[in-house]
């Protein structure tokens, strides 16, 4: 379907509906983000095929700082002065580097953590860490911090910039599967997962747990030693590029080298005007994306017929009849009846991945709707849940082990995501 066509039906399927200016698309122009601007103490390092450079370009970084009570109030002030030390190597602003800190112990300490929106200079970065109070907690609740950071701070990261997290921790989370289920998702996020550990009572496992590799695993005796991994450290924040005898590769568009068909399901009665406003901007944010330029087509699976098109006058002459067909109008099944078209699209081409993305919201037929659900995964169609109202915890959980449930706050977040995982930026 051509873009502006595409478009144009979604927009009168939003029944007008005036969108909020907190949904409104403040995409960055990452292009114009300068790129020699330099701070930094180390030389760049030759790695065969490749050369480690150690400039300053943008970044996300996030700390992720352990204030369990095995760590003692010395360790922890020593621990913050050495996230400090590494924040005055960086450029901070927010077109270059940008920080964000997630404080844990029994569970997350949102006062003693920030997100990368809340701080624009180096001064006002460390001045906070400077602060962050010593809760001493009960716990070591690493899973949640990282699930934390994931969801909380790193959906405001900029889509076209590294995507680092760092946990400082001296012990094992209580958790160690959920720790390492949460460390999991966010590698898979394009989070760049990096684990220090601090004394010989946090295991190897821990560690390589958070960090997937053990390349980015550092470990140190006693806080006072966390100077001694600070340049090792700084070179998994740099970017590496080839050498110039190496030639650059020409990389194809995403829709080219894995062309998918998306269909984007939404029952418009349950989702009332707000709700198909939200689902409506998702898709034309998902259309604006670079990656959908080209290979991509998309479609919309929006009514079940006959039901939709109404009926004329002297369609029933019974009052029963009548009111059957009413009923149907707000049937909860309805967005389960679309998710059952899924597989059988004649629209397809031949190659090209089956995408699904259902809104949810309103009243729907659980059952029904995860039956069509597994139905459509076993079909090969690879699915996506796009959250636009309050949707239960319990059905989340149950769809996202047919599928990818969409956890951005709003549409052009969870439209962002969608390209993402479409389009992986190492693909």
């Amino acid at each position: 379907m051509d873009k502006f066509v595409f478009l144009f039906l979604t927009t009168v399927l939003a029944f007008s509906t005036v969108l909020s200016s907190e949904l409104t698309d403040l995409q960055d122009d990452l292009d114009s983000l300068p790129h020699v601007r330099v701070r930094r103490t180390i030389t760049d390092k030759d790695l065969g095929g490749f050369i480690k450079i150690c400039k300053q370009n943008p970044v996300d970084l996030a700390f992720v700082i352990d204030a369990s009570s095995s760590i003692w109030r010395r360790n922890f002030t020593i621990g913050l002065k050495f996230v400090q030390s590494m924040v005055r190597m960086y450029d901070i602003s927010p077109d270059m580097v940008r920080i964000a800190v997630t404080t844990f112990g029994a569970g997350v300490y949102q006062r003693a953590s920030f997100s990368f929106s809340r701080f624009d200079t180096q001064e006002d970065v460390s001045d906070f860490i400077g602060s962050i109070y010593y809760y001493a907690g009960s716990r070591t609740d690493t899973g949640d911090a990282i699930e934390h950071m994931r969801k909380k701070q790193m959906v405001e990261a900029r889509k076209k910039v590294p995507h680092i997290a760092i946990v400082l921790t001296d012990g094992n989370s209580q958790r160690k599967y959920h720790t390492r289920d949460m460390a999991k998702r966010a590698r898979e996020s394009n989070i760049t997962m990096i684990a220090i550990g601090v004394g010989y009572y946090v295991k190897d496992e821990e560690l390589m747990n958070i960090a997937g590799n053990k390349t980015r695993v550092f470990r140190v005796d006693n806080y006072e030693q966390l100077e001694t991994i600070k340049e090792g450290l700084t070179y998994q924040t740099c970017y590496k590029k080839p050498k110039p005898t190496t030639p650059a590769p020409n990389a194809e568009p995403c829709g080219v080298k894995r062309p998918s068909d998306i269909m984007f399901v939404m029952d418009q009665v349950a989702l009332g005007q707000n709700g198909v406003g939200w689902a409506t901007q998702f898709m034309s944010h998902t259309v604006d994306q670079e990656e959908m330029a080209k290979g991509m087509k998309m479609g919309l699976l929006s009514g079940v017929c006959p039901f939709d098109s109404g009926f004329p006058l002297r369609k029933f002459s019974a009052a029963v009849s009548l009111k059957e067909t009413l009923h149907e109008f707000g049937s909860p099944k309805r967005l389960s009846q679309l998710v059952a078209q899924l597989p059988a699209s004649e629209d397809y081409r031949k190659g090209a991945r089956k995408v699904g993305v259902i809104f949810l919201g309103g009243k729907m037929d659980t059952k029904a709707l995860l039956d069509e659900v597994e139905e459509a995964a076993a079909s090969k169609v690879k699915l996506f849940f796009a959250n636009t109202g309050v949707v239960s915890q319990d059905l989340l959980d149950q769809l996202s082990l047919k599928g990818t449930v969409l956890e951005g706050h709003g549409s052009r977040q969870q439209a962002v995501e969608l390209t993402s995982s479409l389009c992986p930026s190492d693909d």
